[in-house]
């Protein structure tokens, strides 16, 4: 059998596979963060959740092993209760169109991803070939059935939003348990514990009176040998080879004597004498499990995680306690076992003079006391952590304690559980002394829950597997190395709308407008689908974190302060190096490389079509939403408006532009000038409308909304009077300058006037973008003169503020005529 590096030998294009669910008995920190989470990421698989066994975890969190000094945030771990243990070792990846499916022994560790001997089976199918389909449906029939009783994001990730982003899951309706035919010489069949066991599946599959030799393959066993007697019992006619290592496992040291079963030295076997390195002295440990069946023409083979154990497989007498999955192969043949390498000269072993490992637990899992709370998810979102639970005792006031990832106690508080199965903790402040990664529940200073890692959905809403959401995520790290620029980012949004209107046009059959927008991710809305969208207050948290807009611009703020972070530390380093000199030529360079090429007169027409079509389609659902008298203002509105103004500016005014062919790059210039004066003046109008006719949201409830929505309030105070200037400036017309001392009054009295690092704003912007464009100092000075008439004696006399019309300026003081 050949050695495979399981999670390198994913495919690993663009379009291959964007979620994966794993599943584990044990798990190890730092080898999943620096190994399998790294490896998935490189193969663009984002949306990450593992499923590991509750006892386990509840003695990993606390203990952060090696190099690892925080817990990524970047997927999502959690816990599954069993009667005996979670044990299944499972790796489910997800694609639009194209499901893989591996699992087998190995857990989620050194050991189990290279360092033991380790068996793994595996299926996969794509729109092209769906032979293997109906068995990957049922696997995920398995893990959805597991997942049951997780609430919150962990719930809504696995059960609604992967099948979502793949056209191949649904509904498994089939028989369980019946084997598949793969081609003329394999069928296949799934085994898992649940009304039956897989001992009872697996002997219902496998003809009892034809079977003239079983193998097993295991590195625990129960102390008798029950598990072995009932294999033994059930095929009366079969002799049976059971392969064990002779040290470091649990072997039936206390089973007598039996005519027909024989023990051997897995050390001896072809596949037990392989090493990872040629020279290697140390000798890999057996933890594959194989149950394998000869008959004259066919053998049946088992590859999975039970052991043979009464908790893993049941038998005829005891039910099963553990989580298992396993595969049934039915093959032609006799050729399996060779092929696994468990072949070599026969060392045969008496089990009763071996020992048991003292230190391992095999598959039995925890004795743990049954907690009196069980904590089943922990949803973190800005500074509101909602947490959902279950009682196994009455209980109402317990204490809710929250941990680094150390373990140490960074916050401790009094909750009472009321009639809801969730309760929700505010942080007071954005950042406690560290960062929370898990909580758990106290009574007179007991622990009454088991622990429960917390997600930090703020960060987690960026893995979301929809396909919206992965373009967004392909333009924004696009952007941020380069790859584009601000033409491309109105592409995206222009494609944004004619993709909903094509889906619009083909939508009646399948359901209303509305139903539609709720299968959308929040990525993939409109602007004007988002604002509907967000009424809805349990859809809103999603909207106004992942709306495309918000990401968008988030990106580009974050760009900007790292720019000019960069831009001090330069200029700081030729202060200290009496080279400020260098500051020109600096410029210069970064402007030749920051150049955008205009292939020719048709690309430039293009670019101009598309910055036409944007504003266009703004100013149009502008319009919409003016006359939508339940509307609010929040986070979704001022961040469409920073991020189309933005770009729009970039483009026209911030650019610096090169080419080949015959077109006149000062003609060309000058013309975006112009046409950048009419587009903003557009937008400024239909957004300060929107500004007056609708009042701000007050989120109380929410803290992360209220400081950010305070943020943009100011960041749009700050680009409105940039833009105003910039349009002021090249503006001839009366009429106009005055409708744009409108807007600039209007916008002041509506979101206040700038604070005090508007100027610091202003010249780190002019740097960013060379200071030719703009003066700070002129900006400042245009602002000002907005804020004096605003508070000017004799303001009165010259303006008149109307609730439909906002502010507005006095043409003839006897009649009012008045002029928006």
């Amino acid at each position: 059998m050949i050695e495979k590096k399981l999670f390198i030998e994913i495919p690993g294009r663009r379009n291959d596979f964007h979620s994966a669910v794993l599943t584990s008995f044990s798990f190890n920190f730092h080898h999943f963060e620096f190994q399998v989470l790294k490896t998935l990421k490189n193969k663009w698989v984002t949306s990450v959740s593992v499923l590991v066994d509750q006892n386990i975890q509840n003695q990993l969190v606390g203990l952060v092993s090696g190099d690892l000094n925080y817990i990524s945030q970047s997927y999502s771990l959690v816990g599954i209760p069993s009667k005996g243990a979670f044990h299944p070792k499972i790796n489910f990846l997800v694609g639009d169109d194209k499901l893989l499916l591996f699992f087998g022994s190995g857990n989620i560790s050194p050991g189990g991803h290279g360092k033991n001997h380790e068996l793994f089976t595996g299926f996969f199918a794509d729109s092209k070939d769906s032979n293997q389909l109906p068995l990957l449906n049922e696997a995920w029939e398995y893990l959805t059935s597991i997942s049951q009783n997780l609430k919150g994001y962990n719930y809504e990730r696995i059960i609604d939003s992967i099948p979502k982003s793949c056209s191949l899951i649904s509904n498994f309706t089939e028989q369980k348990h019946i084997l598949h035919k793969l081609d003329d010489e394999i069928e296949v069949a799934l085994l898992y514990n649940e009304s039956t066991s897989i001992f009872d599946q697996m002997t219902l599959l496998v003809p009892q009176n034809e079977i003239h030799r079983i193998t097993v393959v295991s590195p625990f066993y129960d102390e008798k040998g029950e598990t072995l007697l009932a294999l033994s019992e059930h095929f009366k006619n079969a002799a049976l080879d059971v392969y064990l290592s002779d040290y470091g496992g649990l072997p039936p040291v206390k089973m007598k004597h039996h005519k027909v079963i024989n023990f051997y030295e897995w050390n001896e076997t072809t596949r037990g004498k392989k090493r990872i390195l040629v020279n290697e002295a140390n000798i890999r440990k057996l933890h594959s499990k194989i149950f394998h069946f000869q008959s004259n023409d066919f053998e049946y083979c088992l590859i999975g995680s039970p052991n043979a154990t009464i908790q893993g497989l049941g038998n005829p007498n005891k039910s099963p306690s553990n989580e298992e999955f396993g595969a049934l192969y039915k093959i032609k043949g006799n050729k399996l076992l060779r092929s696994l390498g468990v072949r070599g000269r026969k060392k045969k072993l008496v089990v009763s003079a071996l020992s048991r490992d003292p230190n391992i637990k095999g598959d039995k899992g925890q004795s743990a006391d049954r907690k009196k709370i069980h904590i089943v998810g922990a949803d973190l979102l800005g500074y509101n952590l909602k947490i959902y639970f279950n009682r196994n005792q009455k209980v109402d006031n317990v204490e809710l304690s929250i941990f680094d990832g150390f373990g140490n106690v960074i916050n401790t508080t009094p909750v009472t559980l009321g009639q809801d199965e969730f309760i929700q903790f505010k942080f007071h402040q954005k950042n406690d002394q560290s960062d929370p990664v898990f909580i758990c529940f106290v009574e007179e200073n007991k622990t009454i829950s088991n622990k429960q890692l917390i997600n930090h959905t703020d960060k987690l809403i960026h893995t979301d597997p929809a396909k919206g959401s992965r373009n967004l995520r392909q333009v924004i790290s696009a952007y941020q190395g380069g790859a584009i620029n601000e033409y491309e980012i109105i592409e995206y949004y222009n494609n944004l709308q004619d993709n909903n209107f094509k889906n619009q046009s083909n939508s009646f059959s399948v359901g209303s407008k509305k139903q539609d927008q709720i299968d959308k991710s929040a990525s993939e809305l409109t602007y004007e689908e988002a604002i509907e969208a967000a009424k809805d207050k349990a859809k809103r948290t999603q909207i106004v974190r992942n709306h495309s807009s918000i990401q968008l611009w988030n990106t580009l703020s974050k760009i900007f302060s790292n720019k000019q972070q960069s831009i001090n530390d330069d200029l700081m380093d030729e202060e200290e190096e009496a080279t400020a000199g260098r500051e020109r030529d600096r410029n210069a360079a970064d402007l030749d490389k920051d150049k955008i090429h205009i292939k020719n007169v048709d690309h430039s027409e293009k670019m101009i079509h598309a910055v036409e079509r944007m504003v266009g389609n703004y100013t149009s659902s502008l319009k919409k939403i003016y006359y939508d008298k339940d509307h609010k203002i929040d986070i979704v509105d001022l961040s469409q408006y920073l991020l189309l103004t933005h770009v729009i500016t970039a483009l026209f005014r911030f650019s610096h532009y090169e080419t080949n062919s015959k077109l006149d790059l000062h003609d060309w210039q000058e013309k975006l000038i112009m046409l950048y004066g009419d587009h903003m003046q557009k937008i400024l109008v239909s957004f300060t409308k929107i500004a007056m006719g609708h009042e701000m949201l007050i989120t109380e409830d929410d803290s992360y909304s209220q400081d950010k929505l305070k943020e943009l309030k100011q960041k749009a105070i700050y680009h409105s009077f940039l833009y105003l200037y910039l349009v002021s400036r090249r503006c001839t017309s009366e009429i106009i300058s005055e409708d744009l001392q409108l807007i600039g009054l209007n916008l002041l009295k509506l979101f206040d006037k700038p604070d005090k690092d508007f100027m610091t704003y202003l010249k780190d912007l002019s740097l960013s973008v060379n200071d030719e464009y703009f003066s700070p100092e002129k900006v400042l000075e245009y602002t000002n003169n907005h804020i004096e008439i605003i508070y000017n004696m004799d303001f009165k006399n010259d303006f008149v503020y109307t609730d439909h019309l906002g502010l507005c300026k006095v043409i003839e003081s006897n009649s009012k005529i008045i002029r928006l």
